[in-house]
């Protein structure tokens, strides 16, 4: 009887423990100044380009559902512009997608997708996955749509 309640006890310790252990999306990521690392290459006839970029957002929330980000630039004159707030949505606590508004391409969204939320270390966690976008490009003596495929980071700066 007494092994009974105690292994019943050390169980319902154990199930407490692994509770309190998971953090909720708002936990891991709270409002602040992340940072996006992409790693593109183009896609098409003429595929010979490959970008490697970092820029920085600013997380405005973040909840279960979705982050809130808004991505930032600087004017000739120094002052921040900020562009339309964007929402990446996080499905099943685990995996985001979604699409930001960003000055990388011009008036097409970046669409993010197969982002996987990992651990990079005790309290610091970070997403990895796909990126997809085109570019409005001037050839010089054409105008013409370039695409890109690749990878991205999104972490806390």
């Amino acid at each position: 009887m007494m092994n009974n309640l105690i292994f019943k006890l050390s169980i319902c310790t154990v199930a407490s423990f692994f509770i309190l252990s998971c953090k909720k999306v708002e936990e891991k990521f709270p409002p602040g100044y992340y940072q996006f690392d992409v790693d593109a290459h183009e896609i098409g006839e003429s595929a010979d380009e490959s970008i490697e970029s970092s820029f920085t957002v600013k997380l405005n929330s973040s909840s279960e559902e979705l982050l809130e980000i808004q991505s930032f630039t600087f004017s000739n004159l120094g002052d921040t512009v900020f562009r339309d707030t964007s929402y990446l949505h996080i499905e099943d606590k685990k995996y985001m997608t979604g699409t930001l508004d960003m000055w990388l391409n011009g008036d097409e969204p970046v669409k993010f997708s197969k982002g996987e939320i990992l651990k990079e270390s005790r309290n610091n966690y970070l997403i990895e996955g796909q990126i997809d976008y085109q570019i409005w490009f001037d050839g010089g003596w054409e105008y013409y749509w370039k695409y890109y495929t690749g990878t991205f980071v999104f972490r806390r700066k």
